[in-house]
């Protein structure tokens, strides 16, 4: 059982009552005026309950703490910093009252460099974000126009002197709605101040062209300070806001006592946070003697800033550190990017930014395949406002006519999983399902408990009694239900007193392409070497190079031209692509340009069984049994055992697939008393796909109270 964030139950009615959120922030004021070069500029609005509390039981943090990112899940250094270790694009500077852009679209740009899928030189749009956030028209939906009629307009100002801030952005980004890159010319913040004259408000202009898919983003308390480190090394940045004190007194608290080139900064006050940034490092053995106030503790978060360079006021060179005591640092936004050919098309009813939250058991989207050659559906999404969530997700396929039941189609996949904290999650599909045109299908999520979903609805967002932002968004019968507990029934959304629609969204691809695979996922090469790669499934139309200084590419002869690192790719004929990481050292001998590569001798492939698998601890926690498995090298997953008798080798409870997945709890005996007996064996994967299994381990004897 996760313990309970809900300050109080409410019935299905007053949870799907009207409401609007409150922003405690001073209003915004000021015209579209660009700022002087010496002015440090804000801009960020936080929200109301925008960082969800978070409380997750022991069990759950042990079961879920590789989530971010095995790389990342061992043990964490003292000092790190992301501009030295997977770098970060060039430091920029804001002209009007646009932190949360900058903040929000530096994270994606960190994303794409630390998965490999673009280099040092990315740059995104700003401005874009900035200005479509505030100005796409009522009438422009996105490509598969499901989402006309939804939008957001500023109140009071213009879109780059509104200010905004993470929570409304992360919305934005999750509907496709960019990011774009910066070479787009329409859209370099140089020509922010004639956007409003000069751009086109098309489908095309506002999710045509993207340069990346914003597809997860977890929001950690930064109480939870190792897995917002364990989110920066995985991820590069995350997003954070702070009261940025830009006069006066304050100006003295960014230098700090002994800094040279980077200061440091640190309130100590309680104060509502004002301006947005990157935590992009750490350092533990920070001094608090460094600061002006001494916080009393050691410690201190790496900024990046958007205040430009040293010369200018309060820059610090780009960066500056701030005490982990400072009282009025918020975050963390871990804003996750993959490749803009991950998915073809994006299901999805939430266009505007803002609404709320609704506490169900079950919760539903339905939706029509659209594309006429037919599609496959490869996953899906949600939006959580609770931490420690167990899930259900089950897709269902209707006939004919308008669904008023979601439970009443064919289910024809089911799967489940658990998510630690709140935010925006993709959840690939263990099965493909695919769709003819025209088809109905249902995206339906049930939890273990009451569990607030966040949900799109039409609202203003209010600091004190006046409003700032408005936030429009059309609803239809039959597109989105609740359910206030499992045995009720379903509540369509459409029509409640205040319309709303859950934040679940779909993901296809076109039928009759296999996605690529390519034969290796990483070289390590020499200057003059030359190896090939091979798509194993799919079909490539092109391949590039993100650096050819690096290594080149010719129809997948990849010729190592310099030192470093580049990223291969190979796209399909529609824009799917696979990669492959090369790395360019004097690790390997050198081959002469013009060598061909040698054709290995066919010969059978023989699997050895993996040794003997051991479980290093079992343990009964309140939300069940957890099983921790010794991990093998030789192993590609594990089968989990479960019995009521020693002598007996029980019922297989889980498969654990991949070299890093070495737990799982066992929630089947959550408050069922008794002793239980598991045992577990590895398997390898053989090269036609089976498995070939090791010896059974010994038992380990576990009582439930």
């Amino acid at each position: 059982m996760k313990k309970r964030i809900i300050a109080c139950m409410l019935s299905i009615c007053m949870v799907f009552a009207s409401g609007s959120f409150s922003y405690a922030a001073e209003q915004v004021s000021g015209n579209s005026v660009e700022a002087s070069q010496d002015e440090c500029l804000t801009g960020y609005i936080p929200m109301e309950d925008e960082i969800p509390e978070v409380d997750i039981s022991d069990a759950q943090v042990m079961a879920l703490d590789d989530e971010i990112s095995p790389e990342a899940a061992g043990e964490l250094p003292s000092m790190y910093r992301s501009d030295q270790q997977s770098g970060l694009p060039s430091l920029k500077q804001q002209k009007y009252e646009d932190c949360w852009a900058f903040s929000a679209i530096g994270v994606c740009e960190a994303s794409l460099l630390a998965k490999g899928i673009e280099r040092t030189s990315v740059d995104l749009s700003e401005s874009h974000l900035v200005h479509y956030f505030y100005n796409k028209s009522a009438t422009v939906g996105d490509l598969l126009g499901n989402i006309v009629g939804d939008y957001n307009r500023a109140v009071g100002a213009s879109a780059f002197q509104r200010g905004g801030n993470s929570a409304l952005s992360m919305w934005h980004l999750a509907s496709w709605a960019g990011p774009v890159s910066e070479s787009d010319s329409a859209y370099q913040y140089s020509n922010a101040a004639q956007l409003s004259e000069t751009a086109d408000n098309t489908t095309q202009q506002v999710f045509g062209n993207v340069a990346a898919h914003m597809q997860n983003c977890m929001i950690i308390p930064l109480l939870y300070r190792d897995d917002v480190k364990r989110a920066i090394m995985s991820n590069g940045a995350v997003g954070a806001s702070y009261y940025a004190s830009t006069t006066g007194i304050g100006d003295n608290f960014y230098n700090g006592k002994y800094s040279d080139d980077e200061g440091c900064y640190y309130w100590p006050e309680s104060r509502t946070s004002n301006h947005a940034v990157q935590l992009v490092g750490w350092d533990d053995a920070y001094p608090a003697t460094n600061f002006v106030e001494n916080p009393g503790v050691n410690g201190a978060w790496l900024v990046k800033n958007s205040w430009g360079e040293e010369t200018q006021k309060l820059a610090q060179n780009g960066y500056f550190w701030i005490s982990y005591a400072d009282p009025t640092l918020m975050g963390a936004y871990v804003f996750d990017c993959e490749s803009p050919n991950n998915y073809d098309h994006i299901y999805q009813y939430d266009g505007a930014s803002a609404g709320g939250y609704v506490s169900v058991a079950r919760a539903a989207n339905v939706f029509t395949a659209s594309d006429s050659m037919g599609e496959v559906l490869r996953a899906v999404s949600i939006g959580l406002y609770d931490s420690g969530v167990d899930y259900t997700v089950d897709i269902y396929t209707y006939g004919s006519g308008a669904v008023t039941n979601p439970l009443a189609g064919t289910r024809v996949h089911s799967q489940s999983g658990s998510t630690k904290y709140p935010g925006y999650y993709t959840i690939p599909l263990e099965k493909e399902i695919s769709l003819s045109p025209g088809q109905k299908f249902g995206v339906v999520f049930t939890f273990g408990d009451l569990t607030r979903v966040y949900i799109d609805m039409t609202t203003a967002a209010k600091s004190g009694s006046q409003i700032w932002a408005l936030f429009t968004t059309d609803q239809s019968v039959g597109q989105s239900f609740g359910w206030a507990s499992q045995a009720g029934s379903a509540i369509d959304m459409a029509i409640q007193t205040t319309p709303k629609t859950a934040r679940i969204k779909a993901f296809t691809d076109q039928a009759g392409e296999a996605a690529i695979t390519l034969n290796q996922s990483s070289l390590v090469m020499k200057p003059g070497q030359q190896q090939t790669l091979q798509a194993v499934t799919g079909v490539v139309s092109s391949w590039k190079s993100l650096d050819e200084s690096v290594a080149t590419v010719e129809d997948g002869l990849v010729t190592a031209t310099g030192y470093g690192e580049t990223v291969v790719s190979a796209l399909s004929p529609s824009g799917k692509q696979a990669s492959c990481i090369v790395k360019v050292t004097d690790g390997m001998p050198i081959i002469a340009p013009g060598t061909p590569t040698p054709t290995p001798t066919k010969t059978p492939v023989v699997t050895t069984a993996p040794g003997k698998a051991s479980i290093s601890k079992a343990k009964s926690y309140k939300s069940g049994v957890k099983i921790t498995i010794k991990k093998r090298s030789d192993a590609d997953g594990y089968v989990i055992y479960r019995s009521t008798k020693k002598s007996s080798k029980g019922k297989k409870i889980a498969t654990l697939k991949g070299k890093t997945k070495t737990s799982y709890v066992d929630k089947k005996v959550r408050n069922k008393p008794g002793t239980y007996y598991y045992r577990v064996r590895a398997y390898k994967i053989t090269s036609t796909g089976s498995k070939k299994y090791g010896s059974y381990s010994g038992v380990k004897k576990v009582y439930v109270k």
